[in-house]
């Protein structure tokens, strides 16, 4: 059960599913060789092997029936320690390859990171992404928006080479690791304070980088000292999941704000 507010405040509603739902769920032959094509053309799998790209191809068609069959406009999934435990593989590259077929997953269960991600949807925002805030440089002032390997891989920047990896749970870890594109994003987190709900906006400037590490990130700096949006998260007790999309999606949402009485946390 989770908390009124969620239905009350934001009309979502929830539907609980076992992971076995997921694990068991027939295998779409069509949907499993198209994303193993995507796998072929887009990724390099020398870290893989055969079985593992096979499993890939085929949690990437069971989530896609799965979310489609059930009309789920978003999935907010278990992701450890049970699937690469029960299944084989971690989830991540599946994740990766269904949400750039604009399919909203998140992680580690977060359900009002999925509302953040669907938020940013329903403005028209394109293949949200949702990121820790892994990394904070005070010396050279960015930070890094970054998870283990999720992110939809059409947000890869052309200059960054796309892989599977296997660096986690015992190689059963299989996600994709490219560096994001740079441009302009909007930051959001639905973030709920145990009574009402409020906003994290944010907005970031995506800077090139090379690819240095494991999963998907991109490095941002932000108009203001990076250390102020740090203090803001932290001293506001934000959750570490945000969404980001790229292009200016902050003035809806201070709109939505007023209108139903919800905090800002900005800076």
């Amino acid at each position: 059960t989770w908390h009124p507010a969620l239905y009350a405040q934001c009309g979502t509603m929830i539907e609980h599913y076992e992971l076995p739902h997921v694990f068991n769920y027939p295998v779409n032959k069509q949907y499993q060789n198209q994303y193993a094509d995507v796998i072929e053309s887009n990724f390099d799998t020398s870290d893989i092997n055969s079985t593992q790209k096979q499993k890939v191809a085929e949690l990437s068609s069971r989530l896609h029936s799965f979310m489609e069959d059930n009309n789920l406009t978003a999935l907010a999934i278990r992701c450890w320690p049970e699937f690469a435990a029960e299944f084989g593989i971690a989830p991540c590259a599946a994740m990766s390859l269904v949400q750039a077929q604009n399919f909203i997953i998140a992680c580690e269960g977060d359900v009002d990171g999925a509302l953040s991600m669907l938020a940013h949807k329903a403005l028209g925002a394109q293949t949200p992404f949702l990121f820790d805030f892994s990394q904070v440089n005070l010396e050279e002032n960015f930070a890094l928006l970054w998870h283990c390997g999720v992110a939809p891989f059409t947000l890869k920047d052309s200059a960054s080479t796309a892989s599977l990896d296997t660096y986690f749970a015992a190689g059963k870890g299989v996600t994709a690791g490219f560096v994001l594109k740079p441009g302009d994003v909007s930051i959001c987190r639905f973030d709920f304070d145990g009574s009402n709900y409020r906003l994290l906006l944010l907005k970031a400037h995506g800077v090139t980088m090379d690819k240095l590490l494991k999963g998907t990130y991109l490095k941002v700096t932000f108009d203001v000292p990076v250390r102020n949006v740090l203090d803001t998260i932290i001293y506001n007790g934000i959750a570490h999941h945000a969404s980001m999309v790229y292009g200016d999606f902050i003035k809806p949402f201070e709109i939505a704000a007023r209108i139903q009485h919800w905090g800002i946390v900005t800076c």
